[in-house]
């Protein structure tokens, strides 16, 4: 019974009409010191291999089911061995009008991918058993979310979230982006309430600036959340390929007020964007300045150099490490915690191939254990066939 139903399904379909996609990407790195935090560890080298293939296939002019399997295997984390992650998601199209539901397990990615984002740099992305309704009304774009995590970082907690995202288009260089959603660690207690709004324009002489505002608010096992973060981002493409930008990072610490959590946690932060790309810091109890350089030498080649300045926001609150976000004892009441000097270029070598080397100095201040300068390089390389 179960063959004479395979066969049928499978005269539906014009397997002419199926779409493939393979990724393979490769990475080396070398970090002369794997404990930031403690400073008490050597240095460590690491290597990744990653293989992703996507197959679409086509139902009807309006449908389409996809299938997608990761094979990875690194030395990046505590995790060994070789590991599959599947996809598996359908899509209907020109649903009640203008609109298109997705379901099954797949990535989410909204906006500039600072609160949720399946956090690419990662071998194991985060993924999701989820359901995701996108529409337009009144000129805007609304993606409703609900999911649970099934891998990656944000699997480890047992999030879940509900939710909307919204993007309007004011003009050609103008966008608002708004977020509300709830998000549940089960496995801490963690009860989150996401509010953001974001504005993104150009002024008439060229200036790029991206303004960001982030509330949490709920419950963290016994204590009260009340938290915010934002972002100002400024930049200027020059002549001859030559841009600069500055920075300003902001997330809320302080874990230690009687009944009230005021450190704002990240929900699922795509890690290497954001606060250096050494890896090192959360974006929790932290400002970071920075100043942006960056190159483009042609169409396929960009060179990169951001210098940051990194601070505690408030000295009665420890230091966050990694993707995890992981509290650390400061050392002092010193509220300076490292500088960091980020190299990197990106460049595609043809079509098919594209490379990101990289290179960051990050040097520790009074708020960290240690004054170990750390080194970290790294190359990698992603194919698409």
């Amino acid at each position: 019974m179960l063959s004479l139903s395979l066969m049928v399904l499978a005269s539906q379909f014009d397997w002419s009409q199926i779409e493939f996609d393979t990724h393979a990407r490769v990475r080396a790195g070398y970090n002369s010191l794997a404990d930031t935090a403690r400073g008490t560890s050597g240095s460590s080298s690491a290597g990744g291999v990653r293989v992703r293939s996507m197959a679409t296939l086509p139902l009807n002019d309006f449908s389409s089911l996809t299938l997608a399997g990761r094979i990875h295997a690194d030395s990046f984390d505590d995790e060994t061995g070789v590991h599959l992650d599947i996809e598996a998601y359908f899509d209907a199209d020109q649903l009640w009008g203008d609109s298109q539901l997705r379901f099954g397990r797949m990535g989410l990615e909204f906006g500039n991918g600072i609160l949720i984002s399946s956090n690419p740099w990662s071998f194991e992305e985060n993924i999701h058993d989820a359901v995701l309704w996108q529409t337009n009304f009144l000129e805007t774009d609304f993606d409703f979310f609900s999911s649970s995590a099934a891998t990656g970082e944000a699997a480890v907690n047992n999030s879940q979230m509900i939710g909307v995202h919204g993007e309007y288009e004011m003009d050609s260089n103008g966008l608002l982006e708004t977020y509300w959603f709830k998000h549940n660690k089960d496995d801490m207690g963690v009860r989150e309430y996401n509010l953001a709004l974001r504005l993104v324009s150009r002024t008439s002489n060229g200036l790029n600036y991206d303004l960001m505002l982030m509330l949490q608010n709920g419950t963290d096992g016994l204590q009260e959340i009340t938290s915010n973060a934002y972002l100002i981002n400024l930049s200027k493409q020059l002549d001859f390929g030559h841009g600069v930008g500055v920075g300003l990072a902001v997330a809320q610490g302080d874990r230690v007020g009687e009944g009230v959590r005021e450190s704002y946690m990240p929900v699922m932060i795509d890690f290497h964007k954001y606060n250096g790309r050494a890896d090192i810091l959360a974006f929790s109890n932290l400002i970071d300045f920075s100043f942006n350089y960056w190159l483009n030498w042609n169409e396929r080649w960009a060179m990169h150099v951001d210098v940051h300045s990194f601070l505690r926001q408030s000295i009665a609150d420890g230091v966050y490490f990694g993707n995890e976000a992981a509290i650390s004892a400061a050392a002092n009441d010193d509220a300076e915690i490292a500088r960091e000097v980020d190299f990197y270029l990106e460049g595609e070598i043809s079509d098919n191939l594209n490379i990101d080397f990289g290179l960051s100095l990050f040097s520790p201040q009074g708020a960290i254990v240690h004054d170990q300068e750390q080194f970290i390089v790294f190359l990698q390389g992603e194919y698409s066939f």
